[in-house]
């Protein structure tokens, strides 16, 4: 459970990054 929360924080942190760099 906690292994695929990590996952999910981690995608948003990294959708998030790349819409920045991208929209910049």
């Amino acid at each position: 459970m906690d292994s695929h929360l990590k996952y999910c924080k981690s995608f948003i942190y990294f959708s998030t990054l790349t819409q920045h760099l991208y929209w910049s």
